[in-house]
């Protein structure tokens, strides 16, 4: 865990103060969150990566690879880090791999510091060391002390952690290990700046500085040079404050370092601040707080709070700004940060005094104070002697007032005199000369190779201009040679001439034979062409032809299928019109022949019963005669008045046709609901008379079958469909059945839908009752 894991302590509570020349905020935020998405797939791949390596990795390989895993989740997710490194040092124990135990307590660390847990987090840095010492890894023995003291940091122990720090720096120079040393320098120039050390924490910056670049260690510069941006804002050298808080912000964001992007944004916030542009300072702390709220960083939080509540503070909103402050103490004090807690008591009382709480104020400034002076903290020192002074006026206390001033004033000049802004200038002049004069020594070295390859390319060319002085006399030579070959090739030309006189001619014969060629080749293309088109127009006639013939058919299959359908039509419409020609017929004979016996029968039995006299038992019979007879005459009236039914119907329409058949039905066996919505009685006579006769089939099958005691029908008309329900909770039946055992009753059902160009849906099972579900098109009722 590196130093700016700590730097996040105290980077928000100074009074520091924003800049003038700003990238905006938007194009920051927008690079950022790009590069953070890439990275965060690929890390997710990994992750899956990881998990699927070890679940079949050896029990030794397990360990590195559940550590490998918790590292990963460093960035986004605190609590699964910290279940992976629990469990890689459950398994290091077992086996005995101290080295991956050390790193595995080591992670389990750092999780706990950043979910404030501090005492789990000394305890397993110490868990770290013992590993480290018995693995004798030097480095990781380094690192575990050198995290405890940053635990220690966040406790308030300032001395012991500094200690530590020095024995991390005595340790890696003994060992010789470079990056710990500058991790040594870092943290020790961390400490001095919080106490108001400039002078000295520069002086180890520039070390940690010097080392990071020869080790081209970005992580390590970014840090460093966050720091040294601290320094400059203190001393309010804004030009050189943004100059290394922007590097530092642009190096985290290159190795995607969430938690101290953070930071780097936090810092970036106080120095808009303090240069006057607080729109910029307010967006930069919301992005800084967005990251923290994502990596569930209390620590952090509380911080940021801080640093809200100083910004409401210096805007005047005195309301707001104790607000904050008192919910940055309950963050603090939930997670036990001492560090910066002076601090915010002292910011909250000098905003008690603006708002003349003079009492309260002074009770927050007096515990700052205390707590400041145990810590040595020199700036928050400073502020709450100000803010005492302030109250010691307002109560007109002179003598309090004047020594409270006098305090503030020391402290003031302690930490801005002169001599420490001219060693913290001197180093960083020392600082650039060396890189300047690394540079020149470069420059110099580079020079000299080149003047070194420059001899070597000068040698290069002599013997080169030997070596064509050499070749001049072999020419010198040769020219004899050549000059009696000249005379031959003369002859040779002659000859050459005469040659290609011979081929001229030749190749204007070939030229003419070419031309023949091409002229053929044209008349060939020609009756190819002509021959295509011939072949392209034979196909589309045939084609043309073959559409036709095919659509001929085609309308003739529909002609041939309508006039079937017209024949069905009429065929079934027959069948009905027959079927209820018969039920009018019997219904007449029912009436005219049946009805007139049977009140006949009534009739002389009612002279019987007037002449049985004192018979009782003959009496009884012929009453319970003359019921029956009664009993009979209704059913006989009713089955009339059913065949019947197309004068009802055309009289009282179809819905008050359906209402009076319900009525008639026993309402005690067999509960009925019926809901009609939209019926209009415009609907033809025909139609309405066959969904009577389906409902009518429908509620029969109900009564003699179904053993129902609640039976639903519902028809709804809207303006194209006319939807019927029939539905009972009665036994029910077996679909597969049915459909081989066809009733009449349902046949009859089934008919009158299909004339109608209807359809019918139907579903049952045993016990569970039966569902009729009819949807008949009312365009149909105009072919009827």
């Amino acid at each position: 865990m590196y130093c700016l894991k700590k730097l996040t302590t105290y980077c928000l509570f100074t009074f520091s103060y924003l800049s003038k020349n700003a990238i905006s905020f938007f194009y920051i935020l927008m690079i950022y969150l790009l590069i953070s998405s890439v990275n965060v797939q690929a890390q997710t791949k990994s992750l899956d990566s990881l998990k699927r390596l070890s679940t079949h990795a050896s029990i030794g390989n397990k360990v590195k690879l559940y550590n490998d895993i918790s590292s990963q989740y460093f960035n986004y997710s605190l609590d699964s880090g910290l279940h992976y490194a629990l469990k890689a040092a459950d398994m290091a124990v077992k086996n005995k791999q101290y080295s991956q135990l050390a790193t595995a307590y080591s992670y389990a660390g750092q999780y706990y510091y950043y979910l404030s847990n501090y005492k789990a987090s000394i305890a397993s840095f110490d868990k770290s060391y013992d590993a480290a010492v018995l693995a004798v890894d030097h480095s990781k023995t380094i690192h575990a002390i050198n995290n405890v003291a940053n635990v220690m940091i966040d406790q308030g122990k300032t001395q012991q952690a500094i200690d530590r720090y020095k024995k991390v720096v005595a340790l890696a120079i003994q060992y010789q290990d470079k990056k710990n040393e500058a991790m040594g320098y870092n943290n020790l120039a961390y400490v001095y700046r919080s106490v108001g050390n400039y002078d000295t924490a520069a002086t180890y910056l520039f070390k940690k500085i010097k080392i990071d670049e020869s080790l081209h260690d970005k992580d390590g510069l970014a840090n460093g040079f966050q720091q040294l941006g601290m320094i400059y804002l203190y001393k309010k050298d804004y030009k050189n404050a943004y100059l290394y808080l922007q590097q530092s912000h642009d190096f985290f964001v290159t190795l995607n370092n969430q938690r101290n992007i953070a930071v780097a944004k936090s810092l970036l916030g106080d120095y808009y601040f303090a240069t006057g542009n607080k729109n910029e300072a307010v967006q930069q702390l919301k992005a800084a707080v967005a990251i923290a709220d994502k990596m569930h960083d209390k620590r952090s939080l509380a911080i940021f709070q801080t640093t809200l509540a100083r910004y409401s503070k210096d805007n005047k909103w005195y309301k707001d700004a104790v607000a904050a402050y008192k919910k940055s103490i309950e963050l603090h004090e939930q997670i036990g940060l001492q560090k910066t807690l002076p601090n915010v008591y002292i910011g909250l009382g000098q905003t008690l005094l603006s708002l003349e709480q003079l009492e309260e104020a002074k009770t927050y400034l007096d515990k700052g104070l205390q707590m400041a002076q145990q810590q040595n903290l020199l700036a928050e020192q400073r502020d709450a002697y100000d803010g005492l002074t302030d109250y010691y006026i307002a109560t007109a206390n002179t003598p309090k007032a004047l020594s409270s001033k006098q305090r503030f004033v020391v402290l003031k000049d302690s930490l801005l005199n002169e001599s420490n802004n001219k060693i913290i200038n001197d180093l960083n002049i020392k600082y650039e000369t060396e890189k300047k004069e690394a540079a020149i020594t470069l420059l110099n070295h580079q020079n000299y190779l080149q003047q070194t390859l420059l001899q070597k390319n000068k040698l290069q060319i002599f013997a080169n201009e030997l070596e064509l002085e050499k070749k001049d006399l072999l020419v010198n030579n040769q020219a004899l040679a050549i000059s009696n070959q000249q005379l031959k090739i003369e002859k040779n030309n002659i000859q050459i001439k005469k040659n290609e006189a011979d081929i001229k001619t030749k190749e204007q014969k070939i030229s003419v034979l070419n031309l023949q060629n091409q002229l053929q080749k044209s008349d060939l293309q020609k009756k190819n062409l002509w021959l295509m088109l011939t072949l392209l127009f034979l196909t589309a006639v045939l084609l043309t032809t073959g559409l036709l013939y095919n659509r001929m058919k085609l309308k003739q299959k529909a002609k041939l299928q309508t006039e079937i359908i017209q024949q069905q039509d009429i065929a079934a419409k027959a069948v009905i019109q027959a079927e209820e020609n018969e039920r009018q017929r019997m219904s007449a004979t029912l009436h005219d022949g049946l009805g007139q016996m049977l009140s006949v029968i009534k009739m002389n039995m009612q002279n019987i019963q007037d002449n049985i006299g004192q018979n009782v038992k003959a009496e009884l019979v012929c009453n319970r005669t003359i019921a029956l007879v009664d009993d009979s005459i209704k059913e006989m009236r009713s089955v009339s008045h059913q065949i019947m039914l197309p004068n009802n119907i055309m009289r009282v329409g179809l819905g008050n046709a359906l209402k009076n058949l319900i009525e008639k039905i026993d309402s005690q066996k067999l509960r009925i609901q019926l809901n009609i919505e939209g019926v209009q009685n415009d609907i033809d006579q025909n139609m309405q008379l066959m969904l009577y006769r389906i409902f009518q089939e429908s509620i029969n099958n109900v009564i003699k079958h179904a053993n129902a005691t609640k039976l639903d029908v519902s028809v709804i008309q809207d303006d194209e469909m006319l939807h019927a329900t029939v539905e009972d909770n009665g036994v029910g039946f077996d679909m597969d059945k049915i459909v081989h055992q066809n009733g009449i009753g349902l046949n009859n059902i089934k008919t009158r839908v299909q004339f109608l160009k209807g359809s019918l849906d139907m579903n049952s099972s045993p016990g569970k009752g039966t569902l009729l579900a009819i949807h008949i098109p009312l365009a149909v009722k105009n072919n009827i």
